[in-house]
């Protein structure tokens, strides 16, 4: 096992995008890191002179702008998430919720309409905005009377797939 120092810490660099850099270049002698007042790189054996200084220059030349794009993702989804469930209270409050205070929808009205919408409201909750765009075009059929008779309109349907539309262009 061969050890390589780095003694000066570089404060902007991301531990994770830098040890996914060294898996993906220096597998399988790489085995791991340990970050504390200095960098322990833990090798199978020892890497070339060459190596070791484009290690080192690599690491010193990392920025805070330099992640592993799989962070960027999950903070996207997390923000999708959060939008989804804050879209869903509003086209409730929008649609149905005025109506249902005016008398003009029942509980069963309601119950009729959030049952009919459970699975594109499930999916925009996870921050799944297309996948419950393609819900609503492609398995959520034809608006029926039933639907019509509980509330849950032609216009309202297609504005709300117009919504999700306007939120993927973004």
């Amino acid at each position: 096992m061969y050890k390589l120092d780095i003694l000066t810490i570089n404060e902007d660099a991301n531990f994770k995008f830098f040890t996914s850099w060294l898996k993906e270049n220096y597998r399988p002698n790489y085995v791991g890191a340990s970050f504390g007042f200095k960098v322990v790189l833990n090798f199978e054996s020892e890497p070339t002179q060459s190596e070791k200084i484009d290690i080192i220059n690599f690491y010193t030349s990392l920025t805070v702008n330099d992640v592993v794009p799989d962070l960027d993702i999950l903070a996207l989804y997390e923000q999708m998430k959060i939008d989804g469930k804050k879209y869903f209270f509003e086209a409730k409050a929008k649609y149905f919720g005025k109506k249902y205070k005016d008398g003009d929808l029942t509980d069963e009205n309601i119950d009729y309409i959030y049952t009919r919408l459970e699975r594109p409201e499930r999916r925009l909750n996870h921050g799944d905005w297309m996948p419950a765009l393609y819900y609503m075009q492609n398995k959520m059929g034809l608006i029926t009377q039933d639907d019509i008779d509980n509330g849950y309109t032609q216009d309202i349907h297609d504005n709300i797939i117009n919504d999700i539309n306007e939120y993927l262009s973004q």
